[in-house]
């Protein structure tokens, strides 16, 4: 267990910054314990950023577009092509939230188990298959059954 010591903030009356911190650890000879400096800790920390944020937002992006992609498809004649009358449209576009909403808290536990490993890159490959998969829908029941298979693996994903 580390105990943090600080020097005095008050210094004749006066509210200063402590000038040193000392933390002592009583377990620093086992191997549990941390090795490294704090610029050695900024280092690696600056490099995988480097690394996951740009993947990462470019994910972000994939996934914002195609979510977004059923606005453009119904301007371009989604509604006649899949005779889209009254509210289909919209269960059709809200379903995708629904499954998102509800998918997102158990994927994270599944995640937690099975290791991001292989389940982030499972759900990025089905986002793939599906977002391709909705170009190729004939009937409003596809249609549905695309936007829920969306929601599950965008829903995991994020």
């Amino acid at each position: 267990m580390a105990m943090v010591q600080e020097a005095d903030e008050k210094t004749q009356g006066s509210l200063r910054e402590p000038e040193a911190v000392t933390v002592e650890d009583k377990g620093s000879d086992s191997a549990d314990a941390p090795s490294w400096t704090v610029e050695e800790e900024t280092a690696v920390r600056r490099k995988l950023d480097r690394q996951l944020v740009p993947m990462i937002t470019i994910l972000y992006l994939l996934c914002f577009l195609d979510r977004i992609n059923i606005g453009n498809a119904r301007i371009q004649g989604l509604n006649e092509d899949l005779d889209l009358y009254g509210y289909r449209f919209n269960i059709a576009t809200s379903i995708f939230y629904v499954i998102y909403l509800i998918v997102e808290v158990p994927s994270n536990i599944i995640l937690k188990r099975v290791g991001p490993r292989w389940y982030l890159p499972a759900l990025v490959l089905g986002f793939g298959v599906v977002s391709i998969g909705t170009a190729f829908v004939k009937t409003y029941e596809q249609l549905v059954g695309a936007r829920v298979l969306l929601g599950l693996f965008e829903g995991g994903t994020l």
